[in-house]
């Protein structure tokens, strides 16, 4: 919701304005505040800007006001983005963590909106993952709760509490909708279901207006007149605001991202110099104030019977003709295609998991808990109003999860028929699954790539790299291939030109991309147009054979498989007279799963005169690329989450051409498969 200066100037004046405080009231003590930044984005490009234009310099002045503590609430998607890069803000939270200055809240991992979740597994398993990642990256046990968008509903206080949380946060508009007074909302409220409490703590909206106004006399006006009402100093005055408020959303308007954090710290600056004002963790807090919290029985019986909508998605929601927000949950249609989409694919993964109950198989277990991240990824911010929609990939890749249930299946009861024609992710196309050995291979028609490799007796992916997408993007199928991203083609359309995105202007993004898209180089640049082409698949023992027309030129893709490795060979005649080049771009994820956690430092790549060696050093799964003698090797280190390598094999003949790529995958040293 956007405050005018004039409101929140009106604010501050109704306070300043109000009847004359007892002579208890004026013995004035400490008001304690707490300043909570919310750093969130999903798996894609756009973390960069958001790291550029705020998370960096966000934290440096943070940090340069040590000792005074400060909390920070950090996505799941975002902590994998910011592993997978190696950010300077990840270093300075773990600065900020070991000096023992932050404290940091866990949530759910893709912050979808609990309430609008219908499945209880998805939940608890967002929940669950996310505590997992922070311990991972940030060595911590959050005892608060970011409650994703701030629906608040009385069934959420079991399920954050019996996860290890103390606390969670509500907006004072919905404290003062359950009926408790204007003199008791920044209090400690203990709301408990049979067998759990839980801590409300307000998140103070007309506090979160008057410090984004960035005038420090504002700011401290507001905590005075608030301490003259807190004689026995039990409240605690939270702000509470998207770290992107400060530095993302300036240049989003064209403004200077550095001037929202001086003029931040100028506020912050003066809230510690001020006497009345102490600056403290929540968790801290709590512990020293929990006796003096209102218990059920009094006003927190009010809470617990109240469910509540914040208020910045009550507008929007009006704007799309619905009444409000649990209207627009309600009756939306996007939402409801996604809550089966969801549904299906969490069924499924549940169906898979129910046959592990008996089987010891470790490597059935890691595929599962692979799809369960998979559709976790996917449901990033499901139901804010705005986020998504029908057809947005971010959404659409929940599907995706369902290659990794499969081919859990088959680690437990083998397969069927082999090879296997089905849709194994539900987007329309029928892929060819071929199972060799402990290889387990997915083939799509379209363009004869490999989509998919895992590792049967590890559960290891080799290639998929299928959680990576850019927002805006529309999802066509698993299969279409993804051009290499770039500023404004088409990343970030809504950004103007500027110089505080540095070399983001100019950077390469590539996402999912798998084995075998081909681009055809000829004397005017590369043509792009074969690199989705449909083929006619033919099985042979051990061989799949994939055949293609296009402007007269023929092209046969054969896949053999052999206990030494998958060869693919081309075989190509025809060809127009201006061809110079076949190019053969490839994405490589060895273990994935891990690879997301280890970030891109675990990767190590060596060029050979025969070969491309691709690591995971944190695991020893390594790959061997082989090359004709004469491809020329292009290492693109732009790939998020995997490596990117791509051959060009000139043509010898111009009419036709013939040449092998093998790939073999093995395990080097005592790398860590669990």
């Amino acid at each position: 919701m956007k405050w005018t200066r004039a409101a929140i100037a009106a604010i501050v004046l109704l306070l300043l304005c109000a009847p004359a405080v007892t002579a208890q009231e004026s013995e004035e003590g400490e008001i304690s505040a707490a300043f909570a930044f919310h750093f969130n984005q999903s798996l894609v490009p756009y973390a960069d800007v958001a790291e550029r234009a705020s998370y960096i310099e966000l934290l440096r002045m943070l940090r340069s006001l040590e000792p005074t503590p400060f909390v920070l609430h950090i996505s799941g998607t975002l902590l994998l983005e910011w592993q997978w890069s190696g950010s300077e803000a990840l270093r300075l939270v773990k600065d900020g963590i070991a000096a023992g200055q932050f404290e940091i809240l866990g949530s759910t991992f893709a912050q979808n909106i609990i309430y609008s979740i219908e499945s209880e597994r998805d939940n608890q398993f967002q929940i669950s993952l996310h505590r997992e990642i922070l311990r991972e990256i940030l060595g911590v046990e959050p005892v608060g709760f970011w409650n994703p968008e701030r629906v608040w509903d009385p069934g959420l206080v079991d399920l954050i509490a019996r996860n290890g949380y103390a606390y969670t946060f509500i907006e004072t508009p919905i404290l003062s909708q359950s009926g408790v007074e204007s003199s008791r909302l920044r209090r400690l409220h203990r709301v408990s279901d049979d067998s759990h409490s839980l801590y409300l703590v307000a998140d103070d909206l007309d506090f979160r207006n008057a410090i984004n106004r960035r005038d420090p006399v504002s700011a401290v006006s507001y905590l005075r007149v608030l301490n003259r009402r807190d004689p026995d100093d039990s409240c605690l005055v939270v702000y509470a605001e998207d770290a992107e408020a400060t530095g993302l959303w300036d240049l989003e308007a064209g403004l200077s991202p550095r001037a929202a954090v001086d003029n931040l710290r100028r506020v912050l600056v003066r809230l510690i110099e001020e006497p009345q004002v102490r600056i403290v963790k929540i968790a801290d807090f709590i512990a020293e104030k929990e006796a003096a919290a209102d218990e059920a029985g009094t006003v927190a019986d009010q809470i617990g019977t109240v469910t509540g909508q914040p208020r910045w998605m009550i507008s929007p929601s009006v704007a799309l003709g619905y009444a409000d927000w649990f209207d627009y949950n309600a009756h939306s249609p996007d939402l409801a295609y996604f809550r089966e989409l969801y549904s299906d694919v969490s069924a499924e993964i549940a169906r898979v998991e129910a046959l592990l109950e008996n089987a010891d198989l470790s490597a059935a277990r890691q595929l599962v808990k692979h799809a369960r991240q998979t559709l976790a990824i996917a449901q990033y911010e499901f139901a804010a109003v705005g986020a998504g929609g029908r057809g947005d990939a971010m959404w659409e890749l929940a599907r995706t999860a369902l290659v990794p249930a499969f081919t859990a299946e088959v680690a437990v009861n083998g397969i069927s028929d082999n090879p296997l024609e089905l849709d194994v992710n539900r987007d329309g196309v029928d892929e060819l699954i071929v199972v060799d050995g402990d290889d387990f291979y997915v083939f799509s028609p379209i363009g004869a790539k490999l989509l998919y490799w895992f590792d049967l007796s590890t559960g290891d992916e080799i290639v998929g790299s299928e959680n990576g997408f850019y927002y805006g993007e529309r999802f066509v199928n698993d299969s279409t291939y993804v051009p290499g991203l770039y500023f404004h083609r088409p990343l970030w359309p809504w950004l103007k030109e500027s110089a505080d995105l540095g070399d983001l202007s100019e950077k390469e993004y590539v996402v999912r991309r798998r084995v075998g898209n081909d681009v055809l180089i000829g004397d005017s640049g590369l043509a792009f147009d074969i690199v989705d082409l449909h083929y006619r698949a033919a099985v042979d023992h051990r061989c799949v054979t994939f055949s293609a027309e296009h402007q007269g030129m023929r092209i046969v893709k054969r896949y053999e498989f052999s206990e030494t490795g998958l060869s693919l060979w081309y075989e190509l005649a025809n060809l127009p007279d201006e061809a110079v080049a076949w190019q053969v771009q490839n994405g490589f994820a060895p273990s994935y799963y891990h690879l997301l956690r280890a970030g891109q430092a675990a990767l190590e790549v060596e060029v050979h005169d025969n070969c491309v060696v691709i690591r995971n050093t944190a695991t020893g799964l390594t790959i061997e690329l082989q090359k004709p003698s004469d491809a020329e090797v292009i290492v693109n280190r732009s790939m998020r989450y995997g490596q990117a390598v791509d051959l060009i094999i000139p043509f010898a003949d111009q009419s036709s051409a013939r040449f092998e790529i093998g790939l073999r995958a093995s395990y080097e040293g005592d790398g860590d498969h669990e």
